[in-house]
């Protein structure tokens, strides 16, 4: 279970509860060197334990959210960030695209929806 050192923070009027401290994982794009996958999910689990619940990645962040989604589909209290990351303007985005790619998220973080999109 999660210590209760690192402060929480309720986001909105809604019941999502987030931890302060972020861990970024946009290391596991692969352009930053050579990882384990093992130990990458054994980092996340150290992470966890130490009270940082939310676990921030990106669609462009090449396996992250699959590696996150391996995680958090055994630690149901691990909270992932994702950010929908858009190098065009609003206007050049329908929503379709929108709803493929979130959905591709979905997937990849192995979640029905996403509790936070940035």
């Amino acid at each position: 279970e999660a210590s209760s050192l690192v402060p929480t923070a309720r986001l909105g009027k809604g019941s999502l509860e987030v931890s302060r401290t972020i861990q970024g994982y946009w290391q596991l794009a692969g352009g930053h060197g050579v990882y384990r996958e093992g130990d990458a999910i054994s980092n996340m689990g150290a992470h966890l334990n130490a009270g940082i619940t939310t676990l921030d990645t990106a669609d462009i962040y090449g396996p992250s959210e699959s590696i996150v989604g391996n995680f958090i589909r055994n630690h149901p209290n691990a909270i992932p960030c994702t950010k929908f990351c858009c190098f065009r303007y609003l206007d050049q985005i329908d929503k379709n695209e929108v709803r493929s790619r979130i959905q591709r998220s979905c997937e990849r973080l192995q979640v029905p929806k996403l509790p936070l999109v940035a």
